[in-house]
């Protein structure tokens, strides 16, 4: 397996103004930041854990561009509903709809040509440790290019649906992720512009703005 020499994770809202991420969604720049941090946490206990990917420190932004992006790198949408998913705008084939109670928090296809492509929902995820570990969840399908079946492998957490604020990379999770962090999954990058969020003040709504452990 080749060394990961970097990691970097593009987090990336499509469709949202920055009124509504005070007023709609209550996901102002400071639970951003948080949930930026919480990807970091959860990422570099993976890469703590994976001898090939020794030394790296994750990147998690919000404003990174198209270029910035490899092959080796990780790429996840933040929309405001289902109904603004980037997935069914831009046609990308979508997996069958099943009874995974996931669906209404994150979407993940993999295969396409373009590259795969994540999202996650803000829609009551508002709780920056939970729409961490959404995104998480997406990213590892997209990582590990497994669809609902990564809900059913044995001792997963993270892994598994539906996805809250209390999961964790477990020992299943790790078994999954390991092999492949170190390997090449293209990501479908073209609504990557450089450009962050507007600065938005404190949101009104009562949200437990916990910060991962230092």
């Amino acid at each position: 397996m080749a060394q990961l020499t970097g990691l970097k994770i593009a987090l990336k809202m499509v469709g949202i103004s920055d009124a509504d991420l005070t007023s709609t969604y209550f996901f102002d720049t400071a639970r951003q930041q948080l949930t930026a941090d919480w990807v970091k946490y959860r990422f570099a206990y993976v890469i703590s854990q994976t001898p090939a990917a020794k030394g790296v420190s994750p990147d998690v932004r919000w404003n990174f561009a198209k270029t910035d992006i490899s092959e080796y790198d990780l790429v996840c949408y933040i929309v405001g509903t289902a109904s603004n998913s980037v997935i069914k705008a831009k046609g990308f084939a979508q997996p069958v709809a099943g009874k995974t109670p996931s669906l209404d928090a994150g979407l993940t296809v993999v295969g396409d040509t373009r590259g795969n492509v994540s999202e996650v929902y803000l829609t009551g995820k508002s709780i920056p440790k939970e729409l961490a570990n959404i995104i998480c969840h997406e990213l590892m399908h997209n990582k590990c290019n497994l669809g609902n079946e990564m809900h059913r492998k044995p001792n997963v957490n993270m892994g598994s649906s539906p996805t809250g604020e209390s999961n964790f990379f477990a020992a299943g999770d790790l078994a999954l992720l390991k092999p492949v962090l170190a390997t090449k999954v293209k990501q479908y990058t073209d609504l990557l512009d450089g450009v962050a969020p507007g600065q938005t003040k404190r949101a009104s709504s009562t949200v437990k703005d916990e910060a991962p452990p230092q």
